[in-house]
């Protein structure tokens, strides 16, 4: 068949059709009831005023066919068929004309079905047809040509066809021989219903579609395995998720688009950073329509979604890019993410285990084992405010000082709007730092010979010194016969004076080459404690 597309004529402006291409701004009502927002690169049907068709997608509501039509103006053309699909992408629609014209009509059957559509019209309405039609073709249709060679369709066929057994089949096709402009190859002139056929495959494809596809011979296809070695970044990515594999965490891969609804289930401010993403200009669908800025969108998803199948626990992360609007005249700016989400449901069916619940320093030591094999130094917790987050439970991941992500527990009413019954703890930050750093490659160290030392220390320093500042104090005097060290208490009480807080360390000393002695392991120690002093102005109990 082929599409056309009848006007009412009494409501044609002028009483005739034109076809143009789309002025801006221009919009049209089509037959489905939705307006349309034109553009310059889209052909149109238009009276002498307005657009009545978007030419070879869908016609306009205002000249639509109804009871009252006394005149009809019937309309038959063959559009350009990448045209016809831009446009329909375009606008977000698809037609059963645009479908056809997209993959190529026959152009010379227009002015056919059109006669044949009119003398359908008087015999089964009772109509009167008037004489003649308009053709305001530019230029004749000429038949293209396509050579095919017997050696080539041989050798890719698998069997031997011979060239009368090719011309014997395509002029079944009627495909119209020529006459032989070179030796080793047949021209054939193409039928106008033939779009499709525009290369010598695509002959080769007739040949081998009318023997029979039965007849291509099964034969195993010998090729060369080459090694490529794998590029560093690769290489730390799948150690980070080898990593988080061993730490009880699944990976999973979200789409590159979401929802422009996201922004507000995060209740993101308006002017908050992740909502500069880039609008896709034909999406697969609206609740695709934009770049994703960030991961955990994806992450509360996929949590939701296993929720609602009954799963008491999550543990996901992923690595994965994020886009975000460059400036004015650039692309968009692409970097990598490392995201990861925590949730646990209650567990009340085993009334005589007791599961701890998850909070937010799970999270924290989950990011900071991470960190130590990834060997990433400096990495530090600060407090910090994030819309996503519940007021007092969120941080600043920093690295040397430099910020790099976010941790926290989930707000109560992001919670809500994700259908989520109990807290869920996310992090995402820039895996940039993890490539730098490579990843720590493990070494065997033989278990100490000599036997260790363990001593405590308590020390009180002001309410408002974090833990990490502390933590770094240690690692900045560290002696080199500290062999580890664990905080194993925090107090505040009636024991130390208001304002303060105490940290609670196990200590523990060793060294390689011999046994130490009370007098050594006394110097050290109380030099230790005098660093510590000076570089945090504490106390110890």
């Amino acid at each position: 068949g082929h599409p056309l597309h009848a006007f009412d004529h009494s409501r044609l402006i002028g009483g005739e059709i034109i076809v143009r291409k789309a002025a801006p701004g221009e919009a049209i009502v089509t037959i489905d009831g939705d307006e349309r927002k034109l553009d310059p690169s889209m052909l149109v049907i238009s009276d002498r005023e307005n657009p009545v068709a978007v030419a070879g997608v869908m016609g306009g509501l205002h000249t639509e066919i109804g009871d009252a039509t006394s005149t009809v103006l019937l309309e038959s053309a063959y559009f350009d068929p990448i045209s016809i699909r831009r446009t329909a992408r375009s606008l977000g629609m698809s037609s059963d004309a645009s479908r056809r014209f997209e993959r190529g009509a026959d152009p010379l059957v227009a002015d056919y079905a059109l006669d044949r559509t009119a003398a359908l019209i008087v015999e089964l309405a009772g109509g009167e047809a008037a004489k003649g039609m308009i053709d305001d073709r530019k230029q004749a249709f000429e038949n293209s040509r396509v050579g095919i060679r017997p050696e080539r369709t041989e050798l890719l066929l698998g069997y031997p066809t011979g060239e009368s057994k090719i011309i014997e089949l395509l002029s079944s096709l009627e495909l119209e021989l020529e006459e032989e402009d070179e030796p080793g190859r047949l021209t054939f002139k193409i039928p106008s219903w033939r779009p499709d056929l525009t290369r010598e495959v695509d002959l080769i494809e007739e040949v081998a579609r009318l023997t029979g596809f039965d007849k291509i011979p099964a034969v195993i296809p010998v090729s060369r395995i080459t090694y490529h070695k794998k590029g560093n970044d690769e290489t730390v990515r799948n150690r980070l998720r080898g990593i988080c594999l061993g730490l009880g965490l699944d990976e999973v891969i979200t789409y590159s688009f979401m929802s422009p609804g996201v922004f507000e289930r995060l209740r993101l401010p308006s002017d908050h950073p992740l909502r500069l993403s880039c609008e896709i200009t034909n999406p697969v669908n609206k609740e695709q329509g934009l770049l994703r800025t960030t991961l955990i969108s994806g992450l509360l998803e996929i949590v939701e979604r296993n929720m609602n199948q009954k799963a008491r626990q999550v543990n996901i992360f992923e690595i994965g890019q994020v886009f975000s609007l460059g400036a004015e005249d650039e692309p968009p700016r692409e970097r990598p993410l490392f995201s990861l989400a925590l949730f646990r449901r209650p567990d009340k069916s085993d009334w005589c285990r007791e599961e701890p619940a998850l909070d937010f320093y799970h999270l924290k030591g989950i990011l900071e084992l991470i960190g130590q094999r990834m060997d990433l130094n400096g990495l530090d917790f600060l407090p910090t405010d994030h819309p996503v987050f519940q007021p007092g439970q969120s941080a600043r991941v920093m690295i040397d000082g430099r910020e790099v992500g976010f941790a926290g527990t989930v707000a109560d009413s992001i919670l809500d709007n994700y259908s989520l019954s109990a807290p869920v703890y996310l992090a995402e930050l820039d895996l940039s730092p993890f490539l730098k750093a490579g990843g720590r490659i493990p070494h065997f160290k033989s278990l100490g010979q000599y036997p260790a030392v363990r001593r405590d220390m308590a020390m009180v320093v002001d309410e408002s010194v974090p833990y990490g500042k502390v933590r770094g104090a240690i690692e900045n005097n560290r002696p080199d016969l500290l062999e580890k060290y664990s905080l194993f208490d925090l107090y505040r009480g009636d024991q130390i004076p208001g304002g303060k807080k105490s940290f609670a360390f196990s200590l523990q000393y060793r060294s390689s080459s011999d046994t130490l002695c009370e007098t050594t392991i006394k110097n050290i120690h109380q030099e230790f404690l005098r660093s510590l002093i000076v570089e945090l102005d504490c106390t110890f109990r």
